[in-house]
């Protein structure tokens, strides 16, 4: 915390002394341990969901940006969706070059605390009168946007879901279940019905058990929750833990899980589980 506390002083210090508006200290992003430029306070105000979850403090906000926040699409920064290049920032504003140097994280950082309020440009795009393409700046570069729809990403979603089922059966002195990938391909079919179909059975009307068998997966019981138009897996999980039929499937004696999820209809999510 001490090392973080310097880092953020003396950047800020650099970034003064080329910043056109005075920054505002209390206010400023910081450059976290790992050299990411991180806002608190920004985080936080566009988050409550998180807030509610993790509190207000720094630390404990930038550990779910770490572990999920930046997956999910959230913003480090108000400055973080802006495309910055730092090749080209530091090739057109030469005078900040000369006193922040030509570390992406540092010139990013002046930034995020004055260049974006003076009107600096963040690429070339930006200065031509063209929207930059969407980006997340990171803490060594700008890494192009997720594209929420491939399966690698659902499936990232879905574990992280999980891991707070998982959690949530801690909290009340449940064992926790295993993950299973043949489920998992279950829970995703299930997911995108979901997105098109709101309802504890399938499309075709048929129970979800029904695709449990086309799949081959023995059972000796199974449990399904499901909710629609969410778009964090944490926020899911909370609404299962809340009425008693979904709370008493959550927390049931089962062996085996898999979360499916679909990014559309604003975030369908299925949990199964089995014994």
């Amino acid at each position: 915390m001490k090392m973080k506390v310097l880092m953020t002083g003396a950047a800020l210090a650099l970034a003064a002394a080329v910043c056109l508006v005075p920054a505002k200290a209390e206010a400023a992003p910081e450059i976290m341990p790992d050299g990411t430029v991180f806002d608190g306070e920004y985080y936080a105000a566009n988050n409550p969901d998180v807030v509610a979850a993790m509190g207000t403090s720094t630390a404990a906000l930038y550990a779910h940006y770490q572990v999920c926040g930046k997956t999910e699409g959230r913003l480090a920064t108000a400055a973080s969706g802006d495309g910055f290049d730092a090749a080209y920032y530091a090739a057109k504003y030469p005078q900040v070059a000369a006193v922040m140097g030509t570390d992406a994280n540092m010139l990013f950082f002046h930034y995020a605390v004055c260049g974006k309020t003076e009107g600096r440009f963040p690429n070339q795009a930006a200065e031509n009168g063209r929207p930059a393409a969407t980006t997340t700046t990171t803490a060594t570069n700008t890494d192009a946007s997720v594209n929420v729809n491939t399966y690698d990403y659902k499936l990232s979603m879905a574990k992280k879901a999980a891991d707070y089922v998982n959690a949530k059966r801690a909290e009340e002195g449940k064992g926790e279940l295993q993950w299973s990938d043949s489920l998992a391909e279950v829970a995703m079919i299930r997911a995108a019905e979901l997105a098109e179909s709101n309802s504890e059975n399938r499309p075709n009307g048929q129970s979800f058990k029904s695709l449990l068998q086309e799949k081959g997966i023995s059972y000796d019981e199974a449990g399904q929750c499901i909710i629609v138009g969410l778009e964090n897996p944490d926020e899911a999980v909370r609404n299962w833990s809340r009425g008693d039929n979904k709370r008493d499937v959550l927390l049931g004696r089962y062996k085996k899980m898999a979360v499916g999820y679909d990014p559309n209809a604003g975030g369908s999510w299925v949990l199964l589980m089995i014994k």
